[in-house]
């Protein structure tokens, strides 16, 4: 066993797949396999399950590679050292919801902090609320932000209660309509349900939704009796199409007033249907936020003054 085949099994975690990390790494597959076998066998440590869809992560194999991480890293701490250069590396991780604010307070962070150094390790992973739950219990990620309906926060607050994890609300909204400032609807202080009827609903066609949410968020088009729905991926899509046409809505949380202003668009309360939500910070109850992770919230609070909720 050597550094370079520890950084192997880091990698092929990374990318959750063994010929995937093979060809990042520039080797054959048949030669990694090989190497992670004879590193499991060594530790007497199963580390990967394999299987049709890639490798996953065992649960001592979440001990084993974050041991192999610290290992890592100290081994390159003795590098820098022999180099002369004497500072340790430095860590960001998050793992969070689609959302224009959190990406925003990202790179405002970068902007503000000294990381960017070639002994910075900085990952932003974009999700679902259920794998960013998963990422942070498993120790992959040191912070995840989350979001929840009013009816699933009491659910999820005992699942982080149980799984050792802080649970800290960032903010709480009303979801409100966003359409475009042309949209004859836009010209209205407030709307109910029936104005939406005659609308273009644009949903958000995110194939990691749990089938329960979609099913909770598609019943909206049942009651208001949409018959016109346009299924998009990627906020830059929704932006487009409600830009685009004049008749068309999306259902969110408030976004920033730049966003607005950058598109064209603009946000509408409905007076007869009210659906709350929370964001949630999550991060293990032992894990002491570090400078950087402060950083990153005091962006975060920066980019809430831009939402007006």
């Amino acid at each position: 066993m050597n550094v370079e085949h520890l950084k192997y099994i880091l990698e092929v975690e990374r990318q959750g797949s063994i010929s995937k990390a093979a060809e990042s790494l520039y080797m054959t597959q048949p030669y990694l396999s090989k190497v992670i076998h004879d590193i499991e066998k060594e530790l007497d440590t199963r580390i990967f399950e394999r299987s049709n869809k890639g490798v996953v992560v065992t649960q001592k194999g979440r001990l084993a590679i974050k041991k192999i991480h610290n290992l890592v890293d100290q081994f390159e701490d003795l590098q820098h050292m022999s180099k002369g250069k004497h500072e340790s590396p430095r860590y960001f991780s998050l793992a969070s919801i689609t959302s224009i604010y959190t990406s925003n307070a990202f790179f405002c962070f970068l902007k503000k902090s000294d990381m960017l150094h070639d002994s910075a390790r900085i990952v932003y992973h974009e999700t679902d609320t259920t794998e960013t739950m998963n990422l942070v219990v498993s120790g992959q990620y040191d912070l995840g932000i989350i979001r929840l309906y009013d009816h699933e926060i009491s659910f999820y607050r005992n699942i982080a209660k149980n799984k050792r994890l802080k649970f800290q609300v960032l903010r709480e909204y009303t979801k409100v309509v966003l359409m475009s400032q042309n949209n004859p609807l836009a010209k209205k202080k407030s709307l109910y349900l029936a104005d939406l009827k005659n609308q273009i609903e644009v949903l958000h066609n995110d194939i990691r939704y749990s089938d329960d949410r979609i099913a909770f968020l598609e019943s909206f088009v049942e009651m208001a009796g949409i018959q016109r729905i346009i299924k998009v991926h990627d906020r830059m899509s929704i932006a487009i199409t409600l830009s685009t046409f004049n008749n068309a809505f999306f259902w969110t949380s408030p976004p920033p007033r730049e966003y607005l202003r950058e598109h064209n668009l603009v946000t509408v309360a409905c007076q007869d249907y009210e659906l709350k939500g929370a964001d949630i910070l999550l991060y293990p109850e032992d894990h002491t936020l570090n400078s950087y992770e402060k950083l990153y919230l005091q962006c975060i609070e920066e980019e809430l003054e831009q939402i007006d909720c």
